[in-house]
């Protein structure tokens, strides 16, 4: 017993990183969706000049339903038609919501709600 307790001890910790770090990289892949969401916004900002109303709402419910982020602010986006080779931004603020476990076999294991704030801002050039 006292060979294998410190072994068995180990592997669980080891199952336990191993647990931890795969959500993790679910919140990294998330938080990379929505820059690619975002980017594609910018590219259609760039054509348009600004950010429409239509896309402004379409933007937020893909942001909230695809990606799952709460309280999502487009504060200090373009929103008003610019002229051609002037700034544009795309901000967009909130949080992504996840249910975090950790769980250390025979040690650890209980479940929180993490909230993560995300903010993103892009700059580029209208060219309409």
């Amino acid at each position: 017993v006292e060979k294998l307790l410190p072994v068995l001890l180990s592997t669980g910790m080891v199952f336990g990183l191993v647990l931890v770090s795969g959500q993790l990289m679910e919140i990294l892949r998330t938080r990379e969706a929505v820059g690619q969401t975002a980017r594609a916004y910018l590219l259609e900002m760039e054509t348009n000049g600004y950010l429409s109303v239509d896309d402004s709402a379409a933007l937020q419910k893909e942001l909230r339903e695809t990606h799952g982020l709460t309280d999502v602010s487009l504060a200090g986006t373009t929103t008003l038609q610019t002229g051609y080779g002037e700034q544009i931004q795309l901000v967009i603020e909130g949080n992504i919501e996840r249910e975090f476990q950790v769980q250390f076999p025979f040690f650890y294991d209980e479940k929180k709600a993490w909230e993560i704030p995300v903010r993103i801002r892009m700059l580029s050039t209208a060219k309409h």
